[in-house]
């Protein structure tokens, strides 16, 4: 999904002509910067938790950078979670449309959650858990967040049960797409969490056990 602005942003706006031919792609390299910083600093300390000041000072960047792309810190929440649902798309699509069957596609899906917490853990000494619940508590702060976090929602949401259908329609299991997808979402976003919330990576592993124990009870 490519990312899009809402909420009346300067970023990518066209340079008017005779503009440096290179001050466009520094002023990317800014903005990137910000909201990489953004996304570290908020996944792992929430978005309350974490300042525009430090946001700022960690990136390198000045206000007047920041105000150039970004109206507000709800603003920048915006971008940060555009910038993380484009990757994890593609990364996505590119697992669900390259497995053989539904199951493999399943198979890989629990399998790179479990791997990008493992591998996380090892490179940060921590169990990030996933970006959305790490900002759950900006949910308040702006009807727009609210709206962009129900769109990717929506989004994954769509994926799964699109799996999930491939599954019922391939092992003839007697289920219906969405509630099996919302089943499986729910074990793989809750042990998620537990292992964030714990620090700890054995409820992340037990996701596999888990996920094929709830389809089992279908067939």
């Amino acid at each position: 999904m490519a990312v899009k602005r809402m909420s009346g942003s300067k970023a990518g706006e066209v340079l008017p002509e005779g503009a440096e031919p290179g001050l466009q792609e520094r002023g990317q390299a800014r903005r990137t910067r910000i909201v990489n910083t953004a996304i570290r600093l908020m996944w792992r300390d929430g978005y309350a938790a974490v300042g525009l000041d430090r946001i700022l000072r960690e990136a390198g960047a000045t206000k007047g950078s920041f105000y150039h792309f970004f109206d507000s810190k709800s603003d920048l929440l915006i971008a940060c979670l555009d910038h993380v649902w484009r990757i994890q798309r593609q990364q996505l699509e590119a697992i669900l449309t390259s497995a053989p069957t539904g199951r493999a596609a399943l198979d890989r899906l629990v399998g790179w959650y479990c791997e990008a917490q493992e591998s996380a853990f090892i490179r940060h000494g921590y169990v990030p858990g996933l970006f959305h619940t790490s900002i759950l508590d900006a949910v308040g702060f702006g009807d727009l967040i609210q709206a962009r976090l129900r769109m990717l929602v929506d989004d994954y949401e769509q994926m799964v049960v699109a799996m999930m259908a491939r599954i019922i329609k391939e092992e003839g299991l007697s289920a219906d797409p969405a509630i099996l997808a919302d089943a499986v979402s729910g074990v793989i976003g809750g042990l998620i969490l537990k292992g964030r919330t714990r620090n700890d990576l054995a409820p992340i592993r037990r996701i596999p056990v888990v996920v094929e124990s709830l389809l089992s009870a279908y067939r």
